[in-house]
């Protein structure tokens, strides 16, 4: 089958490069900017379609995927640059700080290596690079630049609840599933809606699918563990990342300047924070026609592997996302959301393949490194 032979095959690149003698060493020295790719991954990376999900277990490449698909945003956003400023531009999106750095660097390497950016003389500058390492941001980050800054001081870092905190606090409960107390706090009563917190009857008129809770547990959790951490983090001058949602939606300003949205992790946001994440793009000012097939959203991520409970499902998010993008189309536009792309191989056995090496060689010098 091709995807095992292509392990074993050498790289080809255009001819041109191996005449830039600088060029040639600096990508084969960056394993960052210059990735042998899977089957799997090249099959997503040729792919139209979007909105663009992709399910993977960690280390299968998903983030990848987003990076390398980001990286021609960014190339389209440089080249239209050079003819005038914009106030538009894309937007990377995840909970983690080290993830941010990692696709700042790991873009910022596929612009400034990658062959298909040296093609045509479109090559871009150091400084031009630097530009789009603006567009990467954590999401908490991004919403506390939403406040003013006399609101901003209500969120210092070490009043902030995460699960871990939660934990702590509620540890003597043992009557009490903790994961699904956070769940159901953190997603279904801040969580669901703009409008105000979720209470039980609220919760009985909530669609099916979107009830990750059996309403017994929901109830439960309700009364017993709800009022007394509400209590507590408004007595006590705590934070949670809802509270930073909701204030943002009362009192902060969300400009629809993103018109590319990528979203890493994305099994970590909450319903009421993806509706934010859509409110930042521009094209709800515009009734889209139906010769509009595609809008560049990105969203990756692992049901199985969060920072937070939150009963993800990819089936909600399609749902919502639906939602969004038929509020800006013409009532009887087709419009067809893709199922998540699924990667199944791990991308360690041939993403950091160097173009002489095979895989005993790659192992090998891992072992060394």
């Amino acid at each position: 089958p091709l995807e095992v032979w292509k392990r074993y095959a050498r790289r080809a690149y255009p001819d041109y490069i191996v005449a830039d003698e600088t060029l040639w060493l600096e990508m084969q020295e960056s394993t960052e900017g210059n990735l042998a790719l899977s089957m799997e991954e090249e099959e997503i990376l040729q792919s139209t379609s979007m909105p663009l999900l992709i399910n993977g277990r960690a280390g299968s490449g998903k983030s990848l995927m987003l990076y390398y698909r980001f990286a021609d945003y960014c190339s389209h956003y440089l080249k239209t640059s050079r003819q005038g400023t914009s106030p538009y531009h894309p937007l990377f999106l995840t909970y983690s700080a080290s993830l941010v750095q990692q696709a700042r660097d790991r873009v910022s390497a596929i612009l400034r290596i990658s062959h298909r950016y040296r093609e045509d003389g479109c090559s871009f500058s150091a400084e031009e690079i630097r530009q789009c390492r603006a567009f990467f941001r954590t999401f908490q980050d991004y919403l506390l630049g939403c406040l003013p800054p006399e609101r901003q001081e209500r969120y210092q870092p070490d009043q902030h609840i995460n699960f871990y905190r939660f934990q702590n606090w509620y540890r003597r409960r043992r009557d009490v599933d903790l994961e699904l107390a956070w769940h159901t706090i953190r997603t279904l009563i801040k969580g669901y809606e703009a409008s105000g917190y979720l209470d039980p009857d609220g919760y009985r008129e909530v669609p099916e699918a979107d009830r990750s809770v059996d309403e017994r547990s929901f109830e439960r959790i309700y009364k017993e563990i709800w009022p007394n951490y509400q209590e507590r983090i408004t007595r006590e001058d705590y934070w949670d990342d809802q509270d930073l949602a909701r204030d943002v939606l009362q009192n902060g300003t969300l400009n629809p300047i993103h018109p590319v949205i990528f979203c890493d992790e994305v099994q970590d946001f909450t319903q009421l924070e993806l509706n934010i994440i859509f409110c930042l793009s521009p094209w709800g000012k515009y009734k889209l026609d139906w010769t509009v097939e595609r809008l560049p959203y990105a969203f990756a991520g692992d049901p199985l592997q969060t920072i937070n409970p939150t009963g993800f499902r990819w089936a909600a998010l399609k749902k919502y996302l639906y939602e969004h993008i038929r509020a800006y189309l013409s009532p009887t536009h087709s419009f067809r959301i893709e199922d998540p792309q699924e990667l199944k191989n791990n991308s360690v056995s041939y993403t950091h393949l160097r173009a002489h090496e095979t895989p005993e060689h790659l192992v090998c010098r891992l072992l060394l490194e």
